[in-house]
């Protein structure tokens, strides 16, 4: 009976498996059965197994815990080294508290739903769109992608929105023109909605679509999902910019093998 585990992607190099460094929720997190996380023994069993067994198989591992699992102390057992981080996140089930913590922002978030068009959209035109934009944004940050990206995040976009496990909620002026998307991911297992990725026409200048854009995903989220997960915000400018919508931090931890560092050098990965 299959009770935990966790996917680590990879690549073969010099005959090692060298694992990807995924920018994405929670990378290779455990995954663990139900029963077994209402089980402490039983639950930091598994996962003092996964952290021995994971590390045989790769020159050296980093992952993250879903904010779900809080004791990190089977991997520091095993001879992982932890680092804590926090995700920032709205409690959907009480949206007039996400509104009133908005604080400054909240003018903003009203104004959008006034002022602009917003909605979730399907279909290839507005994918493309939404890549272009959320290549602009990232090579803000000194991205700089392989040719493939764009192709291979197209497919996975397509096959997530024919199974509904992904929204392109859009932003745009009344005259139609786009100003921005945000990619949610869709967990209804565990009612979390994750906003994985922003594109925005920066030319635009545009006050209101960081609060007016997620407070319209909020709502449209608020029947089906009682958490808005916003990601991690190791960058100054984007944990202030989470701050400022009234988020709440949460805890999670990133975990790595002794020697990590020295390889993630070595690849410079």
């Amino acid at each position: 009976k299959l009770v935990g585990g966790h996917s680590i992607f990879h690549k073969k190099a010099f005959g090692l498996r060298i694992p990807f460094p995924l920018s994405i929720f929670y990378a290779s997190t455990p995954i663990l059965s139900k029963e077994i996380q209402e089980n402490y023994e039983t639950q930091r069993e598994i996962l003092l197994a996964l952290a021995r067994h994971s590390r045989k198989h790769f020159p050296f591992l980093k992952i993250e815990f879903h904010p779900s699992l809080k004791d990190a102390r089977p991997y520091l057992e095993a001879g992982w080294n932890a680092y804590p981080e926090y995700t920032y996140i709205w409690e959907l089930n009480d949206p007039e508290s996400v509104l009133v913590n908005m604080n400054r922002k909240r003018k903003y978030a009203r104004k959008a739903q006034e002022q602009f068009l917003l909605s979730h959209e399907t279909g290839g035109e507005i994918i493309d769109r939404f890549l272009e934009l959320y290549r602009e944004t990232m090579q803000k940050f000194g991205w700089r992608p392989e040719e493939s990206w764009a192709t291979t995040l197209r497919k996975r976009i397509e096959w997530m929105q024919a199974r509904d496990m992904v929204r392109l909620y859009t932003f745009r002026m009344k005259t139609g023109e786009l100003i921005g998307v945000v990619m949610c991911i869709l967990s209804r297992i565990n009612q979390t909605a994750y906003f994985m990725l922003i594109g925005y026409n920066h030319s635009m200048n545009c006050k209101e679509f960081h609060p007016g854009i997620h407070w319209y995903a909020a709502q449209d989220l608020l029947p089906e999902f009682s958490l808005a997960d916003f990601g991690e915000g190791s960058i100054p400018s984007i944990y202030s910019t989470k701050d400022s919508l009234g988020t709440k931090s949460m805890l999670y931890w990133k975990l790595e093998t002794s020697n990590a560092r020295q390889w993630t050098r070595y690849y410079d990965i």
